[in-house]
C-alpha cells in the first residue's frame, strides 16, 4: 500500500508527525518525455517508508523543460530545487538523511 501526496506541505507535515524509522528519505527528479516532441514533463519525488511498512509518496509536477534556452525551462528547474529543498528542511528538522532514489512499492 502506498499513501500518495501531491502537495508538499501535506507530505512535510505527515513527515514530520511520523518520521520513517530507517531514518532515510529518498528524493530525485523524474524526467519524462511528454509525447509532444522534446518537451520533458519534470515532477520531483520524495519517499519514505512509515512506521507501518507503507510507502509515502511525494508526486509533484514541476513544469515543462524545453531545452537550456528557455525562461520557461529555467523556472520549472527553480521550482524543482524550491521542492527538494523544503522536504530536505523537513527531513533535517526531524534528524533524517536524504538519499538519492525512490521507493517502488511492487506489491
Amino acid at each position: 500500500m502506498k499513501v500518495l501526496f501531491n502537495s508538499v506541505s501535506e507530505f512535510v507535515h505527515e513527515l514530520e508527525r511520523d518520521p520513517p524509522p530507517d531514518h532515510i528519505v529518498r528524493t530525485t527528479r523524474l524526467r519524462q518525455q511528454s509525447g509532444m516532441g522534446a518537451i520533458i514533463l519534470v515532477s520531483v519525488i520524495a519517499t519514505y517508508i512509515n512506521r507501518l511498512g507503507q510507502v509515502v509518496e511525494l508526486r509533484k509536477f514541476v513544469g515543462d523543460d524545453w531545452g537550456s534556452n528557455f525562461e520557461s525551462s529555467q523556472k520549472t528547474q527553480e521550482l524543482a530545487e524550491k521542492v527538494l529543498g523544503e522536504v530536505e528542511q523537513a527531513a533535517q528538522r526531524c534528524s533524517l538523511e536524504i538519499r538519492s532514489g525512490q521507493l517502488v512499492d511492487e506489491r
